[in-house]
């Protein structure tokens, strides 16, 4: 009796929506899984399923407890040979992983949760599954990746005629479109979500779904449309206690009174979402919110906290590239680690040749014996004997090698894979860091710009002002971004300048840096942000450059250029 109430009360907890981040519900369901496992110690399948819950539900609250419950899920489940729980226990690692921003990690485990769940025939699994690394996609800003699983996903869903899951992908493409800039594809996934999560009553779909409207409203212009959008977000976040939801709308709204110029408005949103932002370290939002008040506080021309928000902006965008930065590294490590996986690969396929041509060697030799003479062959009876026996050993351990091997090259192969995966990670780093330096740039010469107005026209003490100048142009260092850019360009395309220089001696370090800024394919404005000059100058440059490689007229710079990155 006691072991079938306990199994009506977890099917009712599993039955309950994933996902919404309501802390006391959370805690409370928690509470009640908890309760669950220490009443059944039995280390069976249903104690698996109990631990990849709790594991599940802690990823939101604590991410290093929900991966150490989905370790023990995963242990017991190989135990058992049960591979439901383990495709599941992938999943509560990898999402774990993803919620801590190590997105590597977390597509290794999320891609075995796939792969297994595909092997089980288990849609709705495989299509979580799914669903999971497109997030860790969208995260990395690689919205190609995110919206191709995503739609995946989604195709899983309709198969099974799960419009919850429907609706829930339906916000992840509709967002991936307005990152992209096509709002007219966002609009139609984003109200059509809203429809789904309206009809059934899911709180956190709806959450979601109007904040993403508000936002396609506010990029279109429609300002008071997206102001009761985010409205309807923020309040169901405020009822729910979802404080990242809760930030992330005050900060939007705050975004949208700026530009209706209502900035008193504006900065009490801010100052509510600041601490909060603050004490649980939503790092993104911290980002965002600076930057909000580095606008309100230049629009109301008090340039000296714009200047101090602005630089709050900078050091938190310069934090969250600089943990970017990391993920790289790990990366070129990873390169090297796939070399040798490969290496390993072809030495296993060689070992396992070796196994072969063995088994036919000893097979010609006990033909030859056989066919001796009568004399021969009570010796060959006694050389059987002993041949059939070590024959025996040596095919039982070419058996056991050759299912050895096979198994490692499948691991192999599998390790393989999850390298490709991270290595794509790889480019991003220099593009985002690129950007990065193009809207610092701009962001200072903005300031620079207003301040020698102000010293113009304006009645404040130029003694200010011109401390102002001073700290933005001590700012301003094209050598020192230069360095910095230097050393990230090379972790992407090794020996780039070295290869240039043994070609060429005789290129100036201005010339350089125009050869690393054509291949990221810039344009001349972006070009001339970067280097510190007009983009008439970067027309003349490129011009220079040409002569001094000796350019035919149908000879492409860009391409001539790109070349040296290729060459080892």
């Amino acid at each position: 009796m006691k072991l079938r109430n306990l199994a009506i009360l977890f099917v009712t907890l599993l039955s309950l929506p994933e996902g919404f981040r309501a802390n006391a519900q959370a805690h409370q369901k928690i509470d009640s899984l908890a309760l669950l496992l220490n009443k059944h110690p039995q280390e069976d399948t249903l104690r698996v399923r109990l631990l990849n819950q709790l594991g599940f539900e802690y990823w939101t609250i604590n991410p290093q407890q929900s991966e150490r419950y989905g370790r023990e899920a995963h242990r017991l489940a190989t135990q058992l040979n049960d591979e439901n729980g383990l495709a599941m226990a992938y999943r509560v690692v990898g999402v774990s992983y993803w919620s801590r921003g190590e997105f590597y990690h977390a597509l290794v485990h999320l891609f075995k949760s796939q792969e297994l769940y595909k092997k089980l025939g288990d849609h709705l699994g495989e299509g979580n599954a799914t669903m999971n690394i497109g997030l860790v996609y969208a995260d990395q800003k690689d919205y190609g990746r995110a919206l191709e699983h995503f739609l995946r996903a989604n195709q899983l869903f309709e198969k099974l005629g799960r419009d919850d899951r429907i609706g829930i992908t339906y916000n992840k493409i509709g967002s991936v479109y307005l990152e992209k800039g096509e709002l007219d594809k966002a609009s139609k996934y984003l109200f059509d979500g809203l429809d789904i999560h309206t009809r059934n009553n899911f709180a956190f779909g709806i959450l979601e779904a109007c904040n993403r409207i508000g936002l396609y409203y506010r990029d279109k212009g429609q300002l008071k449309e997206a102001e009761d959008y985010l409205q309807r977000s923020l309040a169901i976040a405020e009822e729910n206690k979802d404080l990242e939801h809760l930030v992330k709308n005050l900060e939007n709204l705050a975004s949208v009174y700026i530009r209706q110029g209502n900035l008193g408005k504006a900065k009490s949103f801010l100052d509510r979402a600041l601490p909060l932002a603050q004490e649980h370290q939503y790092k993104k939002w911290l980002r965002d919110i600076y930057k909000d008040y580095k606008d309100v506080y230049a629009l109301r021309n008090d340039y000296p906290r714009a200047f101090t928000y602005a630089e709050k902006f900078e050091a938190i965008k310069d934090s969250i590239f600089s943990e970017e930065k990391a993920a790289q590294l790990a990366n070129l490590e990873l390169e090297h680690q796939m070399a040798e996986q490969q290496q390993a690969i072809k030495l296993k396929e060689k070992e396992i040749q070796l196994l072969q041509q063995q088994t036919r060697f000893d097979k010609l030799i006990r033909i030859s014996l056989i066919s001796g003479t009568i004399l021969a062959l009570i010796l060959v009876y006694i050389v059987l004997r002993n041949q059939r026996y070590r024959y025996k050993k040596n095919q039982e351990l070419l058996e056991r090698n050759h299912a050895l091997a096979e198994k490692e090259l499948e691991n192999a192969r599998l390790k393989e894979i999850e390298l490709q995966h991270a290595l794509e990670f790889k480019n991003k780093e220099l593009t985002a860091y690129t950007v990065n330096f193009i809207r610092k740039n701009e962001l200072i010469e903005e300031l620079k710009e207003k301040i020698i107005s102000l010293k113009n026209t304006s009645q404040q003490p130029q003694t200010e002002l011109n401390t102002l100048l001073n700290l933005v142009q001590q700012n301003t260092s094209i050598d020192r971004d230069w360095d910095d850019f230097k050393r990230t360009f090379e972790n992407v395309h090794h020996n780039f300048f070295g290869n240039l220089l043994n070609q060429y001696p005789d290129l100036t370090p201005a010339e350089l840096r125009l050869c690393a800024l054509i291949c990221l394919n810039l344009s001349a404005k972006e070009m001339a942000s970067l280097m510190g000059i007009s983009p008439d100058s970067v027309k003349t440059a490129r011009y220079r450059l040409r002569k001094k490689f000796g350019l035919e007229q149908e000879q492409g710079l860009d391409e001539f250029v790109v070349r040296f990155t290729q060459l080892q």
